[in-house]
């Protein structure tokens, strides 16, 4: 009978995981998708057309996602089963990518397993949201990272990373600052990796190469809703978003300061912030700083 490597032993162990996992997700009912306060925000984001798609206050790719399980289970029954999944899969080839960086297969399996237990998964797993999904998406993108930086001339795994980097801040924009720490990331793991020791002149072109990648894309997207929508950026900022910001400086001595029409909306809006004993006194020194950002703010989220 042929003999289990160490290296497939700790692969072995790391699939033991994902199993049992899904048999727990099963009985505590995680498959069943939940849908929370942002989930109207992709279900309905208009898609008819490239104009429609780039305008809106979401980015295109999770939308997209479920407007695609909508083919197969328009109730999104599909959902939390392809996010748990996706995840699973994305651990497993970190695992991966750590034994071809030259992780031991214990150590890269002590690595990778708490990746199959942290906290926004299993908060967001079933939930029609984007942070879990998009946690996923960035463990992928690491994944990837360290294939390309031990095996630099397999064309696969640079695709791997420009697509998974791609869909990651399309997924959710706050991973937009990935496409630029990524060289410097990927520059960091060249002079790690033993593999390299001989050759280390690489790094250059590694590092324009990995620039390229994840930077061109970005700015490719950009430069294309400017063209179709005339904004330049990766996603609209919305009101809703810039509220969130706006009220919190608002005072009973600012709202006499605001336009007319904004007064009465204000104080509805101050009274009940009062209500939910979310109003802190401003120290002295900061009341003038606070007082101009915050009529900025109101204005512009009322407009």
């Amino acid at each position: 009978m042929k003999r289990v490597r160490p290296d497939q032993v700790s692969l072995i162990c790391l699939i033991i995981q994902i199993t049992a996992l899904i048999f727990i997700i099963f009985f505590l009912g995680k498959f069943r998708p939940l849908f929370v306060i942002d989930s109207d925000s992709y279900i309905k984001m208009p898609m008819g057309s490239l104009h429609e798609a780039l305008s809106g206050i979401r980015t295109v790719g999770y939308p997209l996602f479920l407007k695609l399980i909508a083919c197969f289970t328009p109730d999104y029954s599909a959902t939390p089963i392809l996010q748990i999944g996706f995840h699973f899969i994305a651990v497993f080839l970190f695992m991966i990518g750590l034994r071809m960086f030259g992780f031991s297969g214990w150590l890269a399996l002590f690595t990778a397993s708490p990746l199959l237990y942290v906290k926004i998964f299993w908060d967001y797993s079933r939930k029609i949201s984007t942070d879990g999904f998009a946690c996923s998406m960035s463990i992928l993108v690491i994944a990837f990272l360290f294939m390309v930086v031990t095996n630099p001339r397999k064309m696969g795994y640079w695709i791997g990373t420009a697509l998974s980097l791609f869909f990651t801040y399309q997924i959710r924009p706050a991973y937009s600052y990935l496409p630029l720490i990524l060289p410097f990331l990927g520059l960091s793991l060249f002079l790690f990796c033993p593999l390299h020791r001989e050759w280390s002149a690489e790094w250059k072109r590694l590092t324009v190469r990995l620039a390229l990648t994840a930077i061109a894309p970005f700015f490719a997207f950009c430069l294309l809703r400017w063209a179709v929508v005339g904004d330049l950026g990766l996603v609209t900022l919305g009101g809703a978003h810039i509220s969130g910001i706006a009220f919190q400086m608002l005072s009973d001595d600012l709202i006499p300061q605001l336009p007319p029409s904004l007064q009465e909306y204000a104080r509805k809006i101050q009274d009940a912030r009062k209500q939910e004993g979310l109003v802190n006194d401003h120290d002295e020194k900061h009341k003038s700083l606070t007082r101009y950002f915050g009529i900025s703010l109101i204005v512009t989220f009322q407009e």
